[in-house]
């Protein structure tokens, strides 16, 4: 729905976008937009067993750590650059951002935690707000677009977020609880606009060799394969 909107104000721009699965490159590329990895993600890694599982995984969130904060101190010197370009994948990267106008964060709930516990490793949050850091320091504009935030439970990433949000463009969040959030927590209120969810940005038909309608997205989905019915969306 962002890409919609954006094409249809601005004919003539190229995108690009950057997300943590590869996989999803040539989804994107079949559709014109130039697919980079972030310069820096948690891996995740699998066990069957549930133990191990746990603990490999909170050891990858201290190697996050380590790294998040290592890249903020080294961010304003020559050796950022060095250790970044090693490989071919974050020197593209780098690039983008080089190139970019505009930078945005595209709608959905990467600022938030789980409300019933306190998160120690906020391994999600970081990841997110470590691609705005970057842009930010590179004087780009930053627009957050139809964000959801909050609960935010660990104090560090609450300050992280509330020093670079505040240095965004533009913040649009997709409900009224979550620009109250960011007024009566974060105590930011000066760029922040209310809006909703980019996916009614979308075209109710569906457009022949598109499949980015409405329609033709839903058709996908076996429970919404009879398409004479109405159907709503609701975003809770």
């Amino acid at each position: 729905g962002l890409l919609r909107g954006l094409r249809s104000v601005f004919p003539g721009a190229s995108f690009c976008i950057i997300g943590r699965n590869i996989e999803d490159r040539e989804w994107w590329e079949d559709k014109g937009v130039t697919f980079f990895l972030p310069l820096l993600v948690s891996p995740v890694s699998y066990h069957k067993n549930e133990k191990i599982y746990r603990l490999k995984n909170k050891f990858n969130a201290v190697g996050f750590f380590f790294s998040f904060f290592f890249s903020l101190i080294i961010l304003p010197t020559h050796l950022f650059r060095s250790i970044f370009y090693i490989s071919k994948e974050n020197k593209e990267t780098l690039s983008a951002y080089t190139r970019a106008n505009l930078v945005i964060s595209k709608g959905g709930s990467f600022f938030r935690e789980p409300g019933d516990k306190r998160n120690i490793l906020p391994v999600g949050i970081l990841m997110h707000l470590h691609q705005l850091i970057i842009a930010l320091f590179m004087k780009k504009k930053v627009v957050l677009s139809a964000q959801s935030f909050g609960p935010i439970n660990n104090t560090l990433s609450r300050i992280i977020m509330k020093q670079t949000l505040r240095r965004c463009a533009l913040i649009t969040t997709r409900e009224n609880d979550s620009k109250e959030y960011l007024d009566k927590v974060l105590h930011i209120s000066a760029n922040v606009v209310c809006t909703g969810d980019s996916a009614f940005l979308l075209s109710v038909n569906e457009v022949k060799n598109d499949d980015s309608g409405v329609s033709a997205v839903l058709s996908k989905v076996a429970y919404y394969k009879n398409l004479d019915k109405t159907c709503v969306g609701i975003t809770v």
